[in-house]
């Protein structure tokens, strides 16, 4: 009940009805109004921006509808709007300048400090109209709900952040990249409301395509050098590998400390082989 007559009370105070707020305030008293105001359905969140989490209206489906029949004539063929799942209002963007800084930009003190500090209404939601936003990049389409007392939430946050521009508040609903908050169109305006919209077919994200495997050829035969084919039964398995590799051993056997490096790190690490058997190989060189 209280939480109704704060929404009421609000709504009255965004559209100029000061006296009648204030009496209900009053009836309400301050401190349950600031409760129920923290305690509501409205959550404050600071990463890249500040949002404010939002319950979503009980005919938000209806109103995707309503988008998609106003709006069926401009989408391209095989396009269609998705819910978005979380419905959010954004309060500051990233870009947006706090005292000199952009605000994606200060240290989680800071923004732990704003808010605190903070003190907001709730968002109310206005459902009366539904609105497109379309943006060329990747052929962008958000269809979106305006916020009614966004002057009253530009105020609220005024008071803390005096130089904070006024926002054009608003809550998207869906989109046309399969309900991706980080596909919506990002810089919604008061100019979105208009009829002229600037539309171009989405691009959807395509998965990456797997390179076509080459045919493998026959094995590469390996010769046997003269000089260690005595040694099948000592090496077995490792003959190939020791073979592959005998070339260079001859190269480099009158420098003694490339071969002993050559017999720890290849013929005994690499190749797993022990004193005898890389005794045995070079004996032969």
């Amino acid at each position: 009940m209280i939480k109704e007559l704060i929404k009421v009370a609000t709504q009255l105070d965004a559209r100029g009805y000061y006296k009648e707020a204030d009496y209900l305030d009053a009836l309400l008293g301050k401190n349950a109004h600031e409760e129920e105001a923290s305690e509501g359905s409205n959550k404050l969140v600071s990463k890249f921006a500040l949002i404010l989490e939002i319950e979503q209206p009980p005919g938000l489906d209806d109103l995707i509808s309503q988008g998609q029949q106003k709006y069926s004539d401009m989408l391209p063929e095989g396009e269609e709007f998705t819910k978005i799942d979380k419905s959010h209002v954004t309060l500051i963007s990233g870009n947006t300048l706090i005292s000199g800084k952009k605000y994606k930009e200060l240290s989680d003190e800071q923004k732990q400090d704003l808010m605190q500090k903070l003190t907001l209404p709730e968002a109310i939601v206005d459902e009366r109209h539904v609105f497109l936003a379309a943006r060329e990049m990747e052929g962008r389409k958000t269809l979106y709900v305006k916020i009614q007392n966004s002057d009253v939430l530009n105020q609220a946050l005024q008071q803390t952040i005096p130089d904070l521009p006024n926002k054009y508040m608003h809550m998207s609903i869906a989109n046309v990249h399969g309900g991706n908050p980080f596909k919506s169109v990002g810089n919604i305006n008061k100019t979105d409301e208009g009829q002229q919209k600037n539309i171009v077919p989405a691009i959807q994200q395509k998965k990456k395509k797997k390179p076509p495997q080459q045919k493998k050829g026959p094995p590469t035969r390996v010769e046997i050098p003269n000089e260690i084919k005595p040694l099948g039964n000592i090496l077995r398995g490792a003959m190939k590998s020791v073979a592959a590799i005998y070339p260079n051993l001859k190269r480099m056997k009158d420098n003694e400390r490339v071969l002993q490096k050559i017999a720890n790190e290849v013929l005994r690490k690499k190749l797993g082989l022990d004193d005898k058997q890389i005794a045995a190989i070079l004996k032969t060189l």
